[in-house]
C-alpha cells in the first residue's frame, strides 16, 4: 500500500495459472507518471463460465475472443430490462431457460469490429481452455477513485421484485473490496455470485451475521470480500446510482470466487443451514431467526433464490419468494417452513442438515409432502428419488415431531389466492381460526365448524400467520394470500 506513486517505468502485477490469489495493489492518495501498468489475471473457463470485469478503459471483447482456435468463445453481458413472455406467475418458475436471452454477445464476431468493454460492467467469458490474460495499459488509468455505477430497474415482469433490477458489475480495482465496510443506496444488500467449478450460485449477506462471522450470512461459501476483477449481481430496488467507496478497498486472500476463507463461528443468531446433493453437485441454503427480520421479505437480510437452469436447486420460500436465505423474526417450535427442490436431471438425491445453532435443544424434521415421510435431520439425511426432471418437489420443516405428525395426520391448513382452506379428519369439537398479519395484528377471527372449511378473506396481497385451535391441539401455519 502507497500513500502516492510516481512511475515512468512498468508495474507488472503477477498472477499464477491456478485460482490462487494474484498481486494486490493499492494507493491511497494519487497515481502519477507516464509509465505502464501490467495486469494478469486467471481465468478458470474451461468450458465453464467466470464473471469478470475488466481493469483499463482500453480493453476491447477481442482481447478475450481473439485466443482460441475453432472454438466459439462465449462472452456476454447480462441485459436488465430483458422482458420474461409470458409473465411468470410467481417465483415458483420452470421456465429459467428463457431467461437466457438475457444474456446478450458482447463481441460483434469475426466480421465485426471488437466491442470496447467498460470497467466495473460485468461480462461472463467461457472458453475452450483455462487462460492467463495479461491486461496492459498507461498507470494512471488503473482504477484509483470511487467505483460508480448505474443501476435500473425495469418493472416489466410480473412479480417484478423478484424477476426485474437484475445487475450485473465488477470490481475493476486491483485489490478485493469489502462489501461489509460501506452503506449501500438503490441495491439490496446481497452479492450473488457465480461458481463455474460447482455450477451454483453463491450468496453473500451483509447483516446479521456480518457482525459476528457467524455463518449464518453467507451460502454456499460466499464471502464479503470481493476479489479483483470479479463480476457478481445485485439487485435493484430503484433505477439510480451506488457508489463503492476506494475507502473499502482491502488486500484479501480471496481468489476470484471458487470458495469462501470466511470461517464459522458461534454466535447470539440462530439458524440452520441445510444441502441438497446429487453426485458431485449441492446447494445449500440458510434459515436465521433474527430480532429485526420479518416474515416478509427483508432486503437487508434475506436473499433471493438465483436458479441455476443446468443443476439443482433447493431453496425456501416466503411471500411468494424463492430464497436462498430467509431470516424470521423469532425461533419458535411450532414452526413450518415450507422448502422446495427442482433439478435439471432426474436421479437420486439427498438433503442433510450442515449446521444448526438454535437457541433451544431440539432436533430438526423434514417432510416429503410427496409420501409423508419424516426423516429427523438431526440424526440422519433424507436420500430421495427425483423421478420427473424440472418439476418442482415440496417439503416442510419441522422441529417438533409430534407438530409435523399433526399435520401430516389431522390437519392442513393452506391458502389459494383470497381463500383459507381448514381440512381437519377428525372433528371432535367447534374450533378457532386466528390470522395475524406479519406485525403481529389480529385480523381474521373465525370460528371452525366442520371438517372442510372455506373461509373468503378481503386481506391485502402479502404473508400472514393462521393460528388453528382444534381437538385442544394448537397449530400455526404461515400463508400468503394473493
Amino acid at each position: 500500500m502507497f500513500q502516492k506513486i510516481y512511475n515512468d517505468g512498468t508495474l507488472i502485477l503477477n498472477a499464477e495459472m491456478n485460482n490462487n490469489p494474484a498481486g494486490s495493489f493499492i494507493v491511497e492518495e494519487q497515481i502519477l507518471g507516464t509509465g505502464i501498468a501490467s495486469i494478469e489475471h486467471f481465468y478458470d473457463v474451461h468450458n465453464q463460465w467466470q464473471y469478470t470485469t475488466v481493469p483499463f478503459s482500453n480493453v476491447t471483447s477481442d482481447f478475450f475472443v481473439r485466443n482460441a482456435s475453432n472454438f466459439n468463445v462465449n462472452f456476454y453481458s447480462y441485459y436488465q430490462a430483458f422482458d420474461l413472455v409470458p409473465n411468470p406467475a410467481s417465483s415458483l418458475y420452470t421456465n429459467w431457460d428463457l431467461l437466457e436471452d438475457a444474456w446478450v454477445y458482447a463481441h460483434n464476431g469475426n466480421l465485426g469490429a471488437p466491442m470496447n468493454l467498460n470497467k466495473g460492467i460485468g461480462y461472463a467469458y467461457g472458453d475452450e481452455a483455462d487462460r492467463l490474460l495479461s491486461f496492459s495499459n498507461t498507470f494512471t488509468d488503473l482504477e484509483n477513485n470511487d467505483l460508480n455505477f448505474s443501476v435500473s430497474l425495469n418493472s416489466n415482469d410480473a412479480n417484478a421484485d423478484y424477476f426485474d433490477g437484475w445487475n450485473l458489475i465488477g470490481n475493476a480495482y486491483t485489490c478485493a473490496i469489502d462489501w461489509d465496510s460501506f452503506s449501500k443506496t438503490n441495491i439490496e444488500n446481497t452479492l450473488y455470485y457465480w461458481d463455474g467449478p460447482n455450477e451454483r450460485y453463491v450468496y453473500y449477506n451483509g447483516a446479521g451475521g456480518t457482525e459476528t462471522g457467524d455463518g449464518s450470512n453467507f451460502v454456499n461459501g460466499g464471502s464479503r470480500y470481493i476479489p479483483s476483477l470479479q463480476a457478481f449481481f445485485v439487485k435493484a430496488t430503484a433505477t439510480g446510482t451506488f457508489t463503492i467507496p476506494r475507502s473499502a478497498r482491502v488486500h484479501s486472500n480471496q481468489t476470484t470466487w471458487k470458495k469462501s476463507t470466511v470461517s464459522q463461528v458461534s454466535s447470539n443468531v440462530s439458524f440452520l443451514k441445510l444441502a441438497a446433493r446429487s453426485n458431485n453437485k449441492s446447494d445449500e441454503l440458510s434459515i436465521r431467526f433474527m430480532a429485526n427480520a420479518t416474515p416478509n421479505f427483508d432486503s437487508e437480510f434475506d436473499a433471493h433464490k438465483m436458479y441455476n437452469p443446468n443443476g439443482i436447486n433447493f431453496f425456501s420460500l416466503g411471500q411468494d419468494y424463492s430464497l436462498a436465505i430467509n431470516s424470521l423474526p423469532n425461533f419458535d417450535t411450532t414452526l413450518m417452513i415450507p422448502l422446495y427442490f427442482i433439478a435439471s436431471d432426474a436421479g437420486i438425491n439427498t438433503i442433510e442438515l450442515s449446521t444448526k445453532e438454535l437457541p433451544i435443544a431440539c432436533n430438526v424434521f423434514l417432510k416429503d409432502l410427496s409420501n409423508n415421510v419424516i426423516t429427523d435431520l438431526s440424526a440422519e439425511s433424507y436420500q430421495f428419488v427425483y423421478e420427473q426432471a424440472k418439476l418442482f418437489k415440496a417439503f416442510e420443516l419441522y422441529f417438533s415431531m409430534n407438530q409435523a405428525k399433526t399435520n401430516s395426520e389431522t390437519l392442513k391448513i393452506y391458502a389459494f389466492e383470497k381463500t383459507l382452506y381448514i381440512r381437519v379428519n377428525a372433528l371432535s369439537s367447534e374450533g378457532s381460526v386466528f390470522v395475524y398479519n406479519s406485525t403481529g395484528q389480529l385480523v381474521l377471527q373465525d370460528k371452525l365448524l366442520s371438517a372442510n372449511t372455506q373461509i373468503p378473506v378481503t386481506l391485502a396481497k402479502g404473508v400472514y400467520f393462521v393460528k388453528v385451535l382444534v381437538n385442544n391441539e394448537m397449530t400455526y401455519k404461515k400463508v400468503f394470500f394473493d
